[in-house]
């Protein structure tokens, strides 16, 4: 017998409806507001590699879908891990952890690496220095109303640091509009040579996940709207990939054979999907359980049309067609496979199955034929699905 999944946040059937999601990730908002604001600057900080998947994502329109990712929400696995979520769909566990998190967005995602707050930073009589020297802090929205006209006075290098602060707090660690700026970032963007050394993409999916957590009580309370801090297009354009109907429901890939580079910068459309859509996708993935015997004497009653029926769904959802393993097989199939693995970021697994793989989760286990990320690369293919690590595939072009 297999093992069952994970418990789940919300048993199948049950999942809520909300009629919004209030998204701090202003990036539609601010980028526009820096484009009026200050072009020149914002030009300059475009040049710089290290947010450059970010406007990209910009410039090419996709759509916001709360739909999407308050769907996945209510499909999560309850399980405790570091860096690492995971959520099920057609019955299948999908792992959204620091890899596919910096396969989708190509931030820094290098767990090794410190976030800790400088200590050494330069003086140089600024805006920010004084806003440091002081320790008050200062929100966005504050600089927005009160400091539009006079940020023009201000040195060209402080006019840059805020473009960089405003790309770090509006949308990559998004947070409220109306909070104040950390001090440590406004610390890193008086060298912007620690910005680039930064570990953005841990900093900025530890801030996702860790509101995530805070949402769920809300999701139990069935209530309509909640707000969600961090760079959320990343969940939804992982659902997109891990399940191209979904991704095409949302919007189109402007390159289908797109394999190297971000899977942010690869998608455009308004992202309008309904609920409806959802469940009724769901249901024609779901695969059907049927009983076969070990012995295969009954393994030719079930017609070609049934097996058909299951294959075709696996296509849909894996976007490569790859056929699970017969039932009467199960104990050592791909479902099975996931099971333990799913089962593995639980309390009570086993923390010495396998061997280590803390570059990737924080304190997780090497799945079969799942590709190493070190030194902030996924090596071997740019892109891993999460249907595919469930189930132990390593298949490039999803």
């Amino acid at each position: 017998m297999s093992q069952e999944l994970p418990k789940r946040l919300f048993k199948p059937g049950e999942e809520t409806q909300v009629s919004q999601i209030n998204n701090n990730c202003r990036m539609v908002l601010y980028l526009k507001r820096l484009e009026e604001w200050l072009p020149k600057e914002l030009n300059e900080v475009k040049k710089d590699r290290v947010f450059a998947p970010i406007f990209k994502l910009h410039e090419n329109g996709l759509g916001y879908s709360a739909r999407v990712i308050h769907s996945f929400l209510c499909r999560e696995l309850v399980t405790y891990k570091t860096h690492e979520l995971w959520f099920v769909f057609a019955r299948r566990a999908l792992r959204f952890s620091l890899m596919e998190y910096h396969a989708v967005t190509g931030l820094e995602c290098d767990a090794s690496l410190s976030l800790k707050e400088p200590v050494d930073w330069e003086d140089d009589g600024g805006f920010w220095s004084l806003v440091i020297k002081s320790n008050k802090g200062i929100s966005m929205l504050e600089l927005w109303n009160k400091h539009r006209l006079a940020v023009k006075k201000w040195s060209n290098a402080d006019r840059i640091r805020l473009v960089y602060l405003c790309i770090i707090v509006c949308m990559v660690c998004a947070r409220d509009q109306k909070a104040n700026i950390p001090i440590k970032y406004i610390k890193l963007v008086m060298d912007l040579e620690k910005v680039r050394k930064y570990p953005w993409g841990v900093a900025s999916f530890d801030l996702l996940c860790e509101s995530i957590g805070k949402t769920r009580d809300n999701l139990k309370e069935k209530t309509t709207s909640y707000v969600l801090d961090g760079f959320s297009y990343a969940l939804q354009i992982w659902a997109m990939e891990a399940i191209p109907k979904i991704g095409k429901l949302c919007g189109r890939k402007l390159n289908k054979s797109f394999k190297n580079g971000p899977r942010c910068v690869n998608w455009m459309g308004a992202a309008k999907i309904s609920y409806q859509e959802l469940i009724h996708l769901e249901n024609i993935f779901t695969p059907t359980m049927r009983s076969r015997f070990v012995n295969g004497d009954d393994a030719g009653e079930t017609g070609d049309d049934d097996d058909r029926g299951t294959e075709a769904a696996d296509e849909d959802v894996s976007g490569q067609g790859w056929k699970r393993r017969r039932h009467k097989a199960h104990e050592g199939g791909e479902a099975a496979a996931a099971s333990k693995e799913a089962h593995g970021s639980c309390s009570g697994g086993d923390p010495e199955a396998g061997s280590r793989d803390d570059g990737v989760s924080g304190q997780g286990w090497r799945r079969p034929g799942a590709l190493r990320y070190e030194n902030g690369i996924v090596e071997g293919i740019p892109m891993i699905a999460a249907a595919y690590i469930a189930f132990g595939k390593t298949l490039s072009n999803p």
